[in-house]
């Protein structure tokens, strides 16, 4: 167990430098929009495209993982919807916004991506790749025509125009552009100039730590506020159901569990929701129970994420 907690605590040690530097006034908590936006759009961006570059996506790509986590994570979204409108009572926004993206949307590039360095001797950069792209492919356009649904009267919003915006969230999204950039030279097996792919590797290495860093700085003056109930439903739903309805589903359906990429899968679902949660909870009228469902989670999956590593056997 304690090899098991060896494998995350480095990640929550990160988590407590950054959380202490804002504390001893090396940084603010106005640092973390600028950290968020280097490791989402500069390291994270160049770590992808030498990473996944050298793969060759005709072999490597999972559509049979591509399909279950897909599919999961959209039965998971939509029963939590009705689970927090239906049972808790909770009105149509909010449920929406804690089951739509509470409870199956990971934070894959801050969390999940440093545990597969910490818990893989080589981390399958495709189960990583293929969860970000169902993120923001497919979660992200869906979470956001169901939040802005309710607005379409009061604001004089189109379908079109949404659509429209989402595809420019799509479009624009560096992590998404490296990707794509990544498939264009894996697929004409273009390759770099040497001192180019050196430079964008050396700061893809950054991404990893700074990413974790920059939650501890986000996390600094977020209090645990709202409604028990929500927050540890949320939280319970995201860190164990969606990373066991995956696991399940896995283990039905794929020939080898044991695959690293699976293993991978299943991690990285045990992430806790991204800090854009509590961005979207801040716009559409429910900051406290947003900001608090993250910093729980985020606390939890400490040991969460230690003890999938446990029954995984990784």
């Amino acid at each position: 167990m304690f090899e098991v907690l060896g494998v995350v605590a480095p990640i929550f040690i990160l988590i407590c430098f950054g959380f202490l530097s804002v504390k001893i006034g090396l940084l603010s908590v106005q640092d973390y929009p600028t950290l968020s936006a280097f490791v989402m759009g500069v390291s994270f961006p160049c770590l992808l495209v030498t990473k996944l570059s050298e793969l060759d996506f005709s072999q490597a790509f999972r559509w049979d993982i591509f399909a279950i986590y897909t599919t999961c994570s959209l039965v998971l979204a939509f029963s939590a919807i009705l689970f927090f409108e239906r049972v808790l009572g909770r009105d149509k926004p909010q449920a929406r916004l804690q089951g739509g993206m509470g409870v199956p949307w990971s934070m894959s590039g801050f969390i999940g991506y440093p545990v597969l360095i910490l818990a893989f001797d080589d981390p399958p950069m495709i189960a990583f790749s293929t969860a970000i792209i169902i993120e923001n492919l497919i979660l992200m356009p869906i979470v956001i025509l169901l939040m802005e649904q309710s607005s379409f009267s009061q604001d004089g919003l189109s379908w079109r125009r949404v659509g429209l915006s989402i595809g420019k969230r799509i479009v624009l999204n560096p992590i998404m552009v490296s990707i794509f950039i990544a498939i264009v030279l894996s697929t004409w097996d273009v390759q770099l100039p040497m001192p180019l792919f050196d430079a964008m590797a050396l700061m893809g290495t950054s991404a990893a730590p700074l990413a974790v860093f920059a939650i501890g700085v986000a996390l600094v003056g977020k209090s645990v506020r709202g409604d028990v109930t929500d927050i540890a439903w949320t939280s319970f739903g995201k860190l164990i159901v969606h990373p066991a309805l995956i696991a399940l589903a896995c283990f039905i359906l794929v020939d080898d569990f044991r695959q690293p990429i699976v293993l991978a899968s299943v991690l990285l679902a045990a992430s806790p929701m991204p800090s854009m949660y509590s961005i979207f909870g801040m716009k559409y009228g429910f900051p406290a129970v947003t900001a608090s469902s993250l910093t729980v989670a985020t606390f939890l999956s400490l040991f969460t994420i230690s003890g999938w590593i446990l029954m995984l056997g990784i």
